[in-house]
């Protein structure tokens, strides 16, 4: 049993307390996206000789929050949630959590200043 699965049920608890958040009303606009595809990779352990082939879903839900432009000082927020799940070589499953919080600064029309530190929980 992986790491992932070991922990599957506090990151999705992490990932469903930390979604009312981005769910909140705002005045601005967010921007979601989503995404997954389906993969094989006919050398998935990059080896010389025996290499083993393995197919892979992958997935992804973002979600970004821009500064309006009305004001001087203003937030951003990007946060992504994604995951990949392999069919038999299971320890190169994973899920991964980033979040990006910001202030933006715009001293000058031709000016903008962004701050924005990211944290990221990757389960393995």
């Amino acid at each position: 049993m992986t790491i992932f699965e070991k922990h599957a049920r506090k990151i999705f608890s992490v990932y469903l307390f930390s979604l009312p958040i981005l769910l909140l009303p705002s005045g601005a606009f967010g921007e979601w996206e989503t995404g997954a595809k389906i993969g094989f990779d006919s050398n998935i352990d990059r080896a010389i000789d025996n290499e083993k082939s393995d197919t892979y879903l992958s997935a992804y839900l973002s979600f970004s929050r821009n500064p309006s432009g009305e004001s001087r000082i203003d937030w951003t927020l990007a946060a992504t949630l994604e995951g990949s799940l392999f069919a038999r070589l299971t320890d190169l499953s994973y899920g991964s959590l980033t979040l990006s919080p910001g202030i933006t600064l715009i001293p000058h029309r031709l000016l903008t200043i962004n701050v924005s530190p990211f944290v990221q929980a990757k389960g393995v």
